[in-house]
């Protein structure tokens, strides 16, 4: 459906459509994450509150959103 620029199929029985996806979050160099978004512990990231700070409009050293990928949605009637 991407490749062919179709964005939705309707049939008797079902819709098929594509959607944006949501971006996910990569990080690109844990070094240089501020402190406040690790967790204290053993070393580990709070990878969900960097990626709501991100969603936010944040700028933080070493991490950025994906490319959203396109979701298939299938709805049956």
């Amino acid at each position: 459906m991407v490749e062919l620029d179709l964005k939705k199929i309707t049939a008797p029985d079902f819709t098929v459509s594509i959607r944006p996806g949501m971006p996910s979050l990569l990080v690109l160099d844990e070094t240089t994450v501020p402190s406040i978004y690790w967790e204290p512990r053993e070393p580990r990231l709070n990878r969900q509150e960097l990626l709501n700070e991100l969603k936010g409009g944040a700028d933080i050293k070493g991490v950025t959103l994906s490319n959203p990928e396109p979701v298939l949605s299938v709805r049956t009637k």
